[in-house]
This record gives C-alpha cells, structure tokens and sequence, in this order.
C-alpha cells in the first residue's frame, strides 16, 4: 500500500498524471488488489510441494496476467478465445479503476462493479485456499 502511495506521488509530481477523483477510491481499489493478490499467492501455496514450485506457480500466475491486463494492449483487440481469460485477471480490474478514477474522475457505477469483481475473485480464492491449507495440515 506505501508503494501505491508512492507511484500515486511520482505519477503526479514528476510525470504530471492528472488526478481527476478523489484519493479513497483509489484506496479501496488498491486494498482490493492487494487482498486479492495476497489470496492468490496463498492459493499457489497450498498446492505447491516446495519453494521452488511456488515461485514457478507466482511466475506463472504474474506474466501472463501483466499480459492480459491491459496495460500493453487493449483487452477489446484481444482475440475473442484469449478475451474471456483477461476477465478472470484480478489485474485487469485494478487498471481500469485507476484510469477511470485518475484520469475520468471515477465513475460510481465502474468503480463499483469492478472493486465488486475483485472483492469475489479474493473471497472465492481466499476460501479455496483456506480448504486446500486444512486439507494440507489434516
């Protein structure tokens, strides 16, 4: 959350990024990033079996989402077979909050609907990881 602080910081002063909504919506939306995120990681884990495996479950879990984010390129030019994957990358969201809260003013009914999405994609991980780790102690 300091580093969400901190690039919020530099966007602003050194690189001029208008900030067009108000700072809340971003915090919520970074906290909701980050819980998912973290439910994530927990996830991967549980089901690996060492160290090793669980930062090759993160890597593969963090380059494709950086991918289908749409930060490089557009989700809508993606093609429609890799699309429907975009939209389960909790990434996905978090760009399209700060563009819109940053750069649009924030939106009630996007910053909803997506913070909603991520709020579901961090209670459906977190409870599957919850599972699997008394699965794992048991």
């Amino acid at each position: 959350m300091v580093d969400c602080f901190l690039v919020l910081l530099a966007g602003t002063l050194l690189f001029s990024v208008p900030l067009r909504g108000p700072l809340w919506m971003l915090g919520v939306a970074s906290a909701a990033l980050v819980v998912t995120t973290v439910s994530v990681g927990t996830l991967i884990s549980t089901v690996a079996r060492s160290q090793q495996q669980a930062m090759m479950g993160s890597f593969i879990f963090l380059f494709p989402a950086n991918l289908l984010s749409g930060i490089m390129f557009p989700v809508e030019n993606m093609p429609a077979a890799i699309r429907w994957v975009a939209y389960l990358d909790p990434l996905k969201y978090f760009v399209t909050l700060v563009r819109d809260v940053m750069l649009k003013g924030g939106d009630p009914g996007v910053f909803a609907s997506h913070v909603g999405a991520l709020a579901a994609m961090a209670a459906f991980t977190a409870a599957l990881s919850y599972k699997r780790f008394r699965q794992t102690l048991n």
